[in-house]
């Protein structure tokens, strides 16, 4: 069972790299000034908890990966990114490795 810090801190990271892999371009459309503040941080918040869920119940590379495009073409309606796309590939990467912390 995951405590309460646990479980804060692994959300605390799944929207962190939910933010980096950020599939809608927020970071792209800042304008001039790319500083932090202007980033809005919960712009990815209601994908968090479901990545949650799958890196606390060890989902392998395949899960990870259908949940992100389906969140990405059917909730934020992007087109499918290819499939060796290297952002996704990093991410999934990444969220495997939260489940080995």
């Amino acid at each position: 069972m995951t405590s309460k810090t646990e479980q804060t801190r692994l959300e605390e990271l799944c929207r962190s790299l939910w933010n980096e892999y950020d599939p809608i371009g927020v970071r792209v459309n800042l304008g001039t000034d790319n500083s932090p503040d202007w980033f809005p941080d919960d712009e990815y918040e209601s994908y968090v908890p479901h990545t949650v869920t799958l890196v606390l119940e060890g989902a392998d590379a395949v899960k990870h990966r259908r949940h992100i495009e389906h969140c990405c073409t059917v909730n934020m309606g992007l087109r499918p990114r290819h499939v060796s796309d290297e952002a996704l590939t990093l991410f999934v990467e990444r969220l495997l490795a939260l489940q080995k912390l």
